[in-house]
């Protein structure tokens, strides 16, 4: 390894070629690495001058992405500013912090698809490819020269370059050298429609805040607006719809009779309107988000249903044959061949990330469905998935993050939940280990006392004995038709019992989260408990439902339960509310929803 530093510190501007690196881990920390070692010396320079050093030197568990010293050099001289002296320190602290992940240690056998698994130190979700050499690249910026060196607190890659945050919103991304003439049509009626200027906020100014538990500093959690495009390309427009201009597309928009053909464009009821819209979602997913969510392995159900930027619609993505698909036709829950729009084969144009956001290109039209025949069907909701602000902050399939403390009476956080009352910390826990079951393996905690930093000192019941909580959960819309609606829940001893209410009407008797409670089938054959449950308003969860050995949700499993909110007929498509009011005081968690057409209730079998 002395070898290798020595031959880089000597052609640190030619291009080096490591080779296949295999490091032992040292006992150093990432800081006096760096110190004790002349091929991080200008890098070691800035860490000192930012005052970062230290934490470098201290324990925890970093990821770190550092330049070589021509690197450094090259950074300052073609800078505005000319050096290191004249650079403002609070500026390149933050460039710093983006070269920097905490609390995670990141190696390249774990760089397996789109984006790192966890946000860097400015919360930036930092983008993994591979160039056509096979070099990986991070953020389009910097390509990894050596990699995987472990250290006492973490692991360090060498990098050709600094790391820099994209500050372009999607639609200047769009008017960027390649992109603009590849998506002329789309960029233009994104402009047009004006659904373009909807995407010029990146940070909602209010402050949101809690006081740390540990420290008693106040910490102030940011809430990001970040989108979604897909975009179809110019020759995908011309060869599968004969398409070459914005006229010819909003033709072929007032035929499919999206909306109203007499509106201008910019009228949100326009048919040109609603196709751009119907292309938008209100938070960030790259394409690993869409593979993790479209897992069938006890993970999830091998689909998701979102709700997209064109009011009161719903996209399905499913993955078909190694790639992702849009509202395909299925036949028991099988993708029928030839249905359906791909996200683009062509990785170069899959996560084209922006400052707010990311661009995927499809490669086929992606027709807006009827909302009323297409999703007439079971869906089955992940709560996680109704709070864009989770996607947006790196917090959904992500590790456990605090958010608001919804007792101190501040502005609310969330848009799609809002919480009243004496609730406590709002928390987000995902399930590294697959050990628990629960729908994705994650789950949204309220209610979760003083000691949300910690686990493990979480589980004493007089932290949750006076939590009361008031929460109004906004659900995506459902078709018109009748349906049944379900919630699903787990349950343990932290517990207590809610009135859930579904649009302000109560949907039964109170709720109990205790796995104590007796549900009246304790000897009974399956077929006979599982009816009882059902007259008596419950259902177990769905047996494909799994932890990380296999195990499922046996009827005799009543810890994880799926309660039957009622019947309920709608005659147009429209957002709903499920509210949960607290009887007993307790924890409080959520984990899913469930849609499916009352008549197909009798054949719908045990998932």
């Amino acid at each position: 390894m002395i070898l290798c530093f020595a031959l880089l510190a000597g052609l640190e501007s030619c291009f080096f070629d490591p080779g296949e690196n295999i490091y032992t881990k040292k006992l150093e920390t990432i800081g006096e690495f760096f110190e004790n070692d002349t091929i991080f010396e200008e890098f070691a320079k800035v860490l000192n001058e930012t005052k970062v050093m230290g934490m470098l030197k201290s324990y925890g568990e970093y990821t770190c992405f550092a330049p070589t010293n021509q690197a450094v050099r090259d950074f300052f001289a073609n800078s505005k500013f000319g050096s290191l002296e004249n650079f403002p320190i609070d500026s390149l602290k933050n460039i710093v912090l983006y070269q920097l992940i905490e609390n995670d240690a990141i190696q390249t056998v774990d760089f397996t698809s789109s984006r790192l698994r966890s946000n860097n130190m400015v919360n930036d979700q930092l983008q993994v490819r591979y160039d056509s050499l096979g070099d990986i690249v991070i953020n389009g910026m910097a390509r990894l020269l050596m990699w995987d060196m472990e250290l006492r607190n973490g692991v360090v890659h060498l990098t050709d370059a600094f790391m820099l945050p994209d500050t372009a919103t999607i639609d200047q991304k769009f008017e960027a050298e390649g992109l603009k003439e590849r998506f002329s049509i789309f960029n233009q009626a994104l402009k047009e429609t004006g659904i373009a200027r909807l995407m010029h906020k990146t940070e909602d100014q209010t402050e949101y805040s809690y006081y740390s538990v540990k420290t008693g500093a106040k910490v102030i959690i940011p809430r990001y607006y970040k989108f979604t495009i897909f975009a179809e390309s110019d020759s995908t427009y011309a060869r599968l719809a004969g398409i070459h201009s914005l006229d010819d597309l909003k033709q072929w928009c007032d035929n499919k009779a999206y909306g109203d053909p007499s509106l201008p464009i910019d009228d949100p009821q326009s048919s040109l309107y609603r196709y751009i819209a119907y292309h938008c979602l209100d938070r960030v997913y790259y394409k690993k988000d869409f593979e993790n969510y479209a897992r069938r392995d006890g993970f999830g159900d091998g689909y998701e249903v979102i709700e997209t930027m064109y009011p009161n619609t719903l996209l399905e993505y499913r993955k078909a044959k190694g790639r992702i698909v849009f509202n395909p036709e299925t036949r028991n829950d099988t993708i029928i061949e030839n249905t359906g729009t791909f996200l683009t084969a062509e990785s170069i144009y899959q996560d084209i990330k922006a400052g707010n956001g990311v661009i995927h290109e499809l490669d086929g039209m992606m027709e807006i469905p009827d909302q009323a025949s297409f999703f007439h069907k079971k869906m089955r909701f992940n709560i996680a998935s109704f709070l864009p602000e989770l996607m947006n902050y790196g917090a959904r399939g992500q590790k456990v993050l605090e958010l608001p403390d919804a007792r101190l009476g501040g502005p609310q956080y969330f848009e799609n939940m809002i919480i009243y009352g004496d609730a406590g910390f709002v928390l987000p826990r995902y399930d590294y280990t697959g050990s628990w079951i629960r729908h994705h393996w994650d789950e949204i905690l309220i209610g979760m006392g003083y000691q949300a930093e910690n686990w493990a000192q979480c589980n004493s019941a007089t932290e949750y004995a006076n939590t009361r909580y008031d929460v109004h959960l906004r659900i995506p819309p459902v078709p018109v038709g009748t349906w049944e609606i379900r919630f699903g829940f787990t349950t343990n001893q932290y517990r207590g019992m809610a009135q859930l209410y579904f649009d302000g009407i109560p949907a039964g008797v109170p709720l109990s989260f205790l796995p104590t409670e007796n549900y009246g089938i304790s000897g009974m054959d399956e077929q006979t408990a599982r009816k009882v449950l059902y007259n008596n308003g419950f259902m177990s969860f769905p047996t494909h439902i799994t932890d990380a050995s296999g195990n499922n949700t046996a009827y005799t499993r009543t810890d994880r339960m799926r309660r039957i909110l009622g019947v309920f007929s709608f005659s147009k498509m429209e957002p709903h509310v499920i509210r949960l009011k607290t009887v007993e005081p307790g924890q409080l968690s959520l984990n899913f929803v469930e849609y499916i057409p009352i008549e197909m209730v009798a054949e719908e079998g045990y998932d």
